[in-house]
């Protein structure tokens, strides 16, 4: 898997791979990356960022970049607050653009907060409790669900991180590239997804029997939400490798129809 090897601390390294290839040469206007699910590991992220300065600086100079982070900032690790400060600094370089977009469980905290014009039902409430929930709750201050209203959740937060979760994007397209936090419906125009479908789908998108017919006709999905969906693959690119628990964070890099990937790996952790 890696290609090149790069000591950042003792606890992490990068693994970079080689560059293949995309399907029907989808291309984008200028160099992109993409950043997957960082779920709360501030850490990690700031060992990625501070690694893709080094490439931009090295590799693109002052030549215009795009950068994506793919969502699910906060959730399952111990530092949500920290990632959502990460990115909203970004790069700090005047020749990245930056977009971030709306994960689901972005969207459980900003409708925990009642954000965005929407809330959580007891259903959902106890879905994002389940799943990654309790551990933003106690990094807001040790707030439960019954005393995480609300108002006591948006104050926690800050002005800064409500902003913040209240901007998120639901997608960004890079001429034959479409950046997504889930996927898309292929029974559904470009034009015409759902929000529920950009933040939630697995199936059918992850191997849409329209497939063979070309689907979708003129791009390929760049996506975080599914650790086991990571690759490349004819219609679609998956980012995310579950780094809360395998130990391997990951961004994408696309130029010239060609795409690698770099990777922030835990010590430990073998990548095989």
């Amino acid at each position: 898997m890696s290609n090149q090897n790069q000591e950042i601390t003792p606890k992490m390294r990068i693994a970079v791979t080689d560059f293949q290839a995309l399907h029907a040469n989808r291309r984008t206007p200028r160099p992109l990356f993409a950043i997957g699910d960082m779920h709360g590991h501030a850490d990690a992220l700031a060992t990625m960022l501070a690694h893709l300065r080094l490439v931009i600086d090295a590799e693109y100079g002052a030549a215009p970049v795009d950068l994506v982070h793919l969502g699910d900032y906060v959730d399952r690790g111990p530092d949500p607050l920290g990632v959502m400060a990460l990115v909203r600094d970004g790069l700090e370089r005047d020749t990245v653009a930056e977009v971030a977009l709306l994960g689901n469980h972005d969207w459980f905290l900003a409708a925990a907060a009642q954000l965005r014009g929407e809330t959580l039902s007891l259903r959902q409430w106890n879905v994002w409790l389940s799943n990654g929930g309790r551990e933003t709750l106690d990094a807001l201050g040790e707030l439960s669900y019954t005393t995480a209203r609300p108002e006591r959740i948006l104050t926690a937060l800050g002005p800064e991180n409500a902003t913040f979760l209240s901007n998120l994007s639901l997608s960004a397209r890079f001429g034959d590239v479409l950046c997504v936090h889930a996927g898309i419906d292929p029974g559904i125009a470009l034009d015409d997804q759902r929000q529920e479908d950009l933040i939630w789908i697995r199936e059918p998108f992850l191997e849409p029997a329209e497939r063979e017919q070309g689907w979708p006709p003129d791009v390929l999905v760049v996506h975080g939400h599914t650790p086991s969906a990571h690759g490349v693959f004819p219609h679609r690119i998956g980012v995310d490798t579950g780094g809360f628990h395998t130990g391997v964070f990951t961004a994408l890099e696309i130029r010239d129809g060609r795409a690698r990937f770099h990777h922030v790996v835990r010590d430990g952790v073998d990548l095989g």
